[in-house]
Protein backbone atom coordinates (compact mmCIF):
# COMPACT_ATOMS: atom_id res chain seq x y z
CA UNK A 1 0.00 0.00 0.00
CA UNK A 2 1.53 3.37 -0.99
CA UNK A 3 1.99 6.07 1.63
CA UNK A 4 -0.82 8.60 1.93
CA UNK A 5 -0.03 11.77 0.04
CA UNK A 6 -0.90 15.17 1.47
CA UNK A 7 -1.72 17.64 -1.30
CA UNK A 8 -0.77 21.27 -0.63
CA UNK A 9 -3.54 23.76 -1.29
CA UNK A 10 -3.66 24.70 -4.95
CA UNK A 11 -0.98 22.20 -6.01
CA UNK A 12 -2.16 19.45 -8.39
CA UNK A 13 -0.84 15.93 -7.96
CA UNK A 14 -1.04 13.38 -10.80
CA UNK A 15 -1.54 9.66 -10.41
CA UNK A 16 -1.26 7.15 -13.24
CA UNK A 17 -3.68 4.25 -12.82
CA UNK A 18 -4.26 1.31 -15.15
CA UNK A 19 -7.43 2.57 -16.83
CA UNK A 20 -7.29 6.36 -16.61
CA UNK A 21 -5.29 9.38 -15.59
CA UNK A 22 -6.41 10.82 -12.25
CA UNK A 23 -5.46 13.99 -10.44
CA UNK A 24 -6.31 15.32 -7.02
CA UNK A 25 -5.85 18.90 -5.94
CA UNK A 26 -7.02 21.08 -3.11
CA UNK A 27 -8.89 24.11 -4.36
CA UNK A 28 -7.34 27.37 -3.36
CA UNK A 29 -10.19 27.93 -0.91
CA UNK A 30 -10.15 24.48 0.66
CA UNK A 31 -12.20 21.77 -1.04
CA UNK A 32 -10.47 18.66 -2.26
CA UNK A 33 -11.49 17.44 -5.70
CA UNK A 34 -10.19 15.13 -8.38
CA UNK A 35 -10.26 15.06 -12.15
CA UNK A 36 -10.13 12.00 -14.36
CA UNK A 37 -9.52 11.30 -18.04
CA UNK A 38 -11.40 8.30 -19.36
CA UNK A 39 -9.64 5.58 -21.29
CA UNK A 40 -10.94 1.99 -21.16
CA UNK A 41 -13.04 2.81 -18.08
CA UNK A 42 -15.42 5.49 -19.35
CA UNK A 43 -17.37 6.08 -16.13
CA UNK A 44 -21.01 5.89 -15.20
CA UNK A 45 -23.37 4.62 -17.86
CA UNK A 46 -26.46 5.16 -15.72
CA UNK A 47 -27.45 8.24 -13.74
CA UNK A 48 -30.50 9.79 -12.12
CA UNK A 49 -32.03 6.39 -11.38
CA UNK A 50 -32.48 5.08 -7.80
CA UNK A 51 -29.08 4.05 -6.44
CA UNK A 52 -27.06 6.11 -8.93
CA UNK A 53 -25.40 9.51 -8.96
CA UNK A 54 -27.85 12.33 -9.64
CA UNK A 55 -25.72 15.44 -9.20
CA UNK A 56 -22.52 16.85 -7.70
CA UNK A 57 -22.44 20.05 -5.71
CA UNK A 58 -19.73 22.19 -4.18
CA UNK A 59 -20.55 24.09 -1.02
CA UNK A 60 -18.09 26.93 -0.49
CA UNK A 61 -17.32 29.82 1.82
CA UNK A 62 -16.20 31.95 -1.15
CA UNK A 63 -18.56 31.72 -4.13
CA UNK A 64 -16.98 34.81 -5.69
CA UNK A 65 -13.65 32.99 -6.03
CA UNK A 66 -14.97 29.45 -6.54
CA UNK A 67 -17.26 30.15 -9.49
CA UNK A 68 -14.62 31.63 -11.83
CA UNK A 69 -12.10 29.01 -10.66
CA UNK A 70 -14.28 26.11 -11.84
CA UNK A 71 -15.36 27.97 -14.98
CA UNK A 72 -11.70 28.34 -15.93
CA UNK A 73 -10.52 24.87 -14.87
CA UNK A 74 -13.33 22.96 -16.61
CA UNK A 75 -14.34 25.38 -19.35
CA UNK A 76 -17.97 25.24 -18.30
CA UNK A 77 -20.63 27.90 -18.45
CA UNK A 78 -22.68 28.97 -15.46
CA UNK A 79 -26.18 30.16 -14.75
CA UNK A 80 -27.13 31.72 -11.42
CA UNK A 81 -30.59 30.87 -10.12
CA UNK A 82 -32.40 32.67 -7.29
CA UNK A 83 -33.74 29.99 -4.96
CA UNK A 84 -35.81 32.33 -2.80
CA UNK A 85 -33.16 34.38 -1.06
CA UNK A 86 -30.12 32.27 -1.87
CA UNK A 87 -28.36 32.06 -5.21
CA UNK A 88 -27.45 28.70 -6.72
CA UNK A 89 -24.92 28.37 -9.53
CA UNK A 90 -25.44 25.65 -12.15
CA UNK A 91 -22.36 24.52 -14.11
CA UNK A 92 -23.07 23.29 -17.65
CA UNK A 93 -21.04 21.67 -20.40
CA UNK A 94 -22.71 22.71 -23.62
CA UNK A 95 -26.43 22.61 -22.88
CA UNK A 96 -26.10 19.91 -20.20
CA UNK A 97 -26.18 20.91 -16.52
CA UNK A 98 -23.49 18.87 -14.73
CA UNK A 99 -22.97 20.28 -11.22
CA UNK A 100 -23.89 23.05 -8.83
CA UNK A 101 -22.34 25.52 -6.42
CA UNK A 102 -23.84 27.04 -3.29
CA UNK A 103 -22.49 29.63 -0.84
CA UNK A 104 -22.29 28.30 2.73
CA UNK A 105 -24.40 30.51 4.98
CA UNK A 106 -23.39 31.44 8.52
CA UNK A 107 -26.51 29.74 9.94
CA UNK A 108 -25.32 26.38 8.55
CA UNK A 109 -22.71 26.25 11.31
CA UNK A 110 -19.09 25.19 11.12
CA UNK A 111 -18.92 23.23 7.89
CA UNK A 112 -15.93 23.16 5.57
CA UNK A 113 -15.99 23.89 1.87
CA UNK A 114 -16.47 20.55 0.13
CA UNK A 115 -17.85 18.69 -2.87
CA UNK A 116 -20.90 16.53 -2.18
CA UNK A 117 -22.28 13.72 -4.34
CA UNK A 118 -26.08 13.61 -4.60
CA UNK A 119 -27.55 10.12 -5.01
CA UNK A 120 -30.97 9.45 -6.53
CA UNK A 121 -33.34 7.44 -4.31
CA UNK A 122 -36.92 6.27 -4.77
CA UNK A 123 -38.04 7.64 -1.37
CA UNK A 124 -36.00 10.28 0.47
CA UNK A 125 -37.50 9.64 3.92
CA UNK A 126 -36.97 5.89 3.60
CA UNK A 127 -33.36 6.42 2.49
CA UNK A 128 -32.70 8.68 5.50
CA UNK A 129 -34.19 6.02 7.79
CA UNK A 130 -31.87 3.39 6.26
CA UNK A 131 -28.85 5.70 6.72
CA UNK A 132 -29.70 6.20 10.39
CA UNK A 133 -30.46 2.49 10.98
CA UNK A 134 -27.01 1.67 9.53
CA UNK A 135 -25.28 4.09 11.93
CA UNK A 136 -25.17 7.18 9.72
CA UNK A 137 -26.13 10.75 10.61
CA UNK A 138 -28.82 13.10 9.34
CA UNK A 139 -27.48 16.65 8.99
CA UNK A 140 -30.33 18.39 7.17
CA UNK A 141 -33.81 17.55 5.98
CA UNK A 142 -35.56 15.81 4.56
CA UNK A 143 -36.83 18.96 2.87
CA UNK A 144 -38.51 19.96 -0.38
CA UNK A 145 -36.50 21.72 -3.10
CA UNK A 146 -39.01 23.59 -5.22
CA UNK A 147 -39.18 22.08 -8.69
CA UNK A 148 -36.45 19.54 -7.88
CA UNK A 149 -37.55 16.99 -5.29
CA UNK A 150 -37.19 15.98 -1.67
CA UNK A 151 -33.60 15.85 -0.41
CA UNK A 152 -31.52 15.33 2.72
CA UNK A 153 -27.87 15.75 3.70
CA UNK A 154 -26.52 12.71 5.53
CA UNK A 155 -23.21 11.06 6.41
CA UNK A 156 -22.03 7.49 6.69
CA UNK A 157 -20.83 6.17 10.09
CA UNK A 158 -17.29 7.37 9.29
CA UNK A 159 -18.32 10.98 8.57
CA UNK A 160 -18.36 11.06 4.76
CA UNK A 161 -21.22 13.41 3.87
CA UNK A 162 -23.48 12.97 0.87
CA UNK A 163 -26.97 13.90 -0.21
CA UNK A 164 -29.99 11.87 -1.27
CA UNK A 165 -32.81 13.13 -3.48
CA UNK A 166 -36.10 11.66 -4.68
Amino acid sequence: MPEETVYPTGQPAWADVTTSDAAAAAGFYGELFGVWQAREHIGAQLAKEPGTLNWAEVQTHDRGAAQPFYERVFGCTTETIDTGGDEYVVFSVGDTPVAGLVQIRADWGEIPSAWSPVFQVADCDAAVARVQEAGGTLYHGPAELAGTGRFAVVADPWGAAFQVIA
